[in-house]
């Protein structure tokens, strides 16, 4: 095969090109470009968009190869790049135009033109000079003038790619109160934003990255790029058979067995990028002859050489074949130019300029729960919590510092709903708002909690199984004889508000008037009981009081976890519930104090929560959030 070239490089000097997207036809491209601006390195102050030209953005560009002619496709201060055709041809893109919004929903690409919006910011890293700006998955439709957001996550996604079945595959960096290095895993959505879900690796840390799908042609596998945290997209080449699961081992097989996965088990002395798979068997790649540098950010010649990259044909039985490499800059991302065959379309089910919320049916909660020790006898689940999620609306690295490890998710709890007998679940919330859920026990104390994020598109309904059940398990609904949730015989429950303080999430009001009201007489340094006054509650004292207690106990059950595990949550393994629900020895102060069942309930939420001191970024977002509050009034049982 002769490689065809199209050189833009004399029309479009002195940027930057990614990613390009061949049409399914083979007739047309797409690409995003920046144009380098020399003043920029000068600029101190990116988040100003005032003091960025709108050139220097990624914006979509498409070109028809018959004739050589481009055309740009979006507008604006922000960074559109990674662009995929759809079967229907519309784009499926990267974007910042997520934006500091509470809830994503439908907007124009003209009204985004007109208003260059701030935008919102990774939580563990950045700062004014190098901010580093969210992205997630955006669409634009045929006539070029609607862009949505198909992705209410709180963080990046990264290379999207249409598999076989029309579906879009992508990677999400899944860090949700849990350490920020490993959680990168592979997620599906239908190209309108339903159904989001995991296809591999929300506990797999080795690899560290999956990224880069690529679907075979005439088959259900998957080839990926096994990459690293800390540096670019090169890697190991991985194939993913999903029917073998969705974690660990199992479903991968090594095909470039000689690199490591980088990070996790070493840094190879050469790898791979940009898989393009011609079949299971045979691939076009990218191929590094050198180190794959250990940092993304390294720039010397010798640790991160501009022409480390070159085009290859590689195949599984070990041949690599020099297709192109230039001299002096890495060449990347190869592709056939032609027609290849056209993934199904599958029916939107999103009613964009319908009322803005969705629907969740949870199954029976005890799928998963009951290894545990979890049982419907007793009831040992009774409601469920809605937490949602916030994006961080400042770019300095763990700043403003929310909790105890200082990279927490942003937080507000919508309240909770009951959990029938049969352990099903009805409810309708918000769409476009990222959402973790809590399965509480008779006291409102969380047993289960997730560590990733769901939501919904306007009008989605959307259903799983369980709390944390197997993936490949069989839905009730669908067993013989046919089992119908008691909760989907009834309308959705409307959410019951939990306390003041946890919607916006302030430990100042959730927590503290209880402190001032029941506790500081004795725990504060003017207290006649010097035992008790070690323990400062008084205002400004007491959140780290709190975390301290009993060795620094609360402070460990709320850090950053890697995994959930049944009955081992943070509230429900705390010293400090213990004496407030009077379980262990305590003094006979405390054991007279008798709080009631709501302040007992009012530090769960808080301690479930993580024990965070704030669940937002600024003052802003706090009033934002309360003005969300009235906006879904109708979704909220009445106080």
């Amino acid at each position: 095969m002769e490689p065809v070239c199209v050189n833009l490089t004399e029309d479009w000097p002195n940027g930057t090109f990614f990613r390009p997207d061949l049409s399914f036809d083979g007739k047309k491209i797409l690409f995003s470009y920046a144009k380098f601006d020399p003043n920029l390195a000068d600029v101190s102050n990116k988040t100003n968009k005032d003091n960025i030209s709108e050139d220097s953005f990624f914006h979509l560009y498409e070109m028809d190869l018959t004739t050589g002619q481009t055309r740009q496709l979006t507008f604006g201060k922000y960074d559109d790049f990674d662009a995929r055709y759809t079967p229907t041809g519309e784009v499926v893109f990267l974007s910042t135009r997520k934006g500091k919004g509470i809830q994503t929903g439908v907007f124009d690409a003209a009204e985004m033109a007109r208003a260059d919006l701030p935008d919102s910011y990774v939580r563990c890293g950045g700062d004014n000079f190098r901010p580093v700006p969210v992205f997630s998955l955006h669409s634009l439709d045929t006539d070029g003038k609607t862009i949505r957001q198909i992705s209410a996550f709180e963080n990046f996604e990264w290379t999207p790619t249409f598999m076989n079945d029309g579906r879009i595959a992508y990677t999400r960096w899944d860090y949700i109160d849990r350490f920020n290095g490993d959680w990168f895993s592979l997620w599906s959505t239908n190209p309108d934003g339903t159904k989001a879900q995991l296809l591999y690796g929300n506990y797999t840390s080795r690899p560290q990255v999956p990224i880069e799908p690529q679907a075979i042609p005439g088959s259900t596998k998957l080839i990926f790029v096994a990459a690293a945290h800390h540096s670019n997209f090169g890697g190991s080449l991985v194939l993913l058979n999903r029917s073998k699961g969705t974690e660990y081992g199992d479903p991968i097989e090594r095909i470039t067995p000689d690199v490591v996965f980088p990070e996790t088990e070493g840094w190879p002395k050469h790898f791979y990028a940009n898989p393009w798979p011609l079949s299971e068997d045979y691939y076009l790649v990218s191929w590094g002859n050198k180190h794959l540098p250990p940092h993304c950010r390294i720039s010397t010649e010798e640790e991160n050489p501009s022409n480390s990259m070159g085009l290859y044909y590689y195949d599984r039985f070990g041949n690599l074949e020099l297709l192109y490499r230039d001299e002096h800059i890495s060449s990347m991302n190869p592709i056939p130019l032609q027609a290849r065959a056209v993934p199904p379309v599958l029916p939107s089910e999103v009613d964009w300029d319908g009322p803005q919320e969705g629907e969740f049916l949870i199954q029976d909660v005890y799928e998963g729960l009951l290894q545990y020790g979890f049982t419907r006898e007793k009831q040992s689940v009774r409601r469920i919590r809605i937490v949602a999620t916030v994006p961080k609306v400042q770019p300095h690295m763990n700043m403003p510092s929310l909790g105890v490890s200082s990279e927490e998710t942003g937080k507000f709890v919508l309240g909770t709903v009951p959990v029938e007998e049969d352990g099903s679940v009805y409810f309708r919330v918000p769409s476009g708002v990222p959402y973790f859920f809590q399965a509480l026990d008779e006291n409102g104390v969380a047993v289960q909690t997730m560590r990733s994020l769901a939501y919904l598109m306007p009008g989605e309904k959307a259903t799983c199984i369980g709390c944390h059940e197997n993936r490949e398990s069989t839905p009730p609904t669908l067993q013989i004889p046919k089992q119908i949730p008691k909760a989907a015989l009834r309308q959705p429950s409307q959410i019951t508000p939990d306390p003041p303080g946890s919607w916006p999430l302030k430990f100042s009001e959730l927590i503290q008037p209880i402190l001032n009201d029941r506790c500081i007489q004795c725990h504060s340094p003017q207290s006649k009981d010097p035992l008790a006054a070690q323990l400062d509650l008084t205002s400004g004292h007491s959140y780290q009081s709190l975390l301290n207690f009993g060795g620094n106990d609360l402070r460990k059950w709320a850090f950053e976890r890697d995994r959930s595990i049944p009955g081992e949550t943070t509230a429900l393994k705390s010293k400090l519930l213990a004496v407030i629900q009077v379980r262990e020895p305590v003094t006979e102060a405390h054991r007279g104090l008798n709080l009631t069942e709501q302040e007992k309930y009012r530090f769960a939420v808080w301690m479930d929560t993580y024990a965070q001191i704030l669940g937002s970024f600024s003052e802003g977002q706090d009033q934002e959030l309360v003005q969300f509050r009235e906006q879904v009034q109708h979704l909220l049982e009445k106080d």
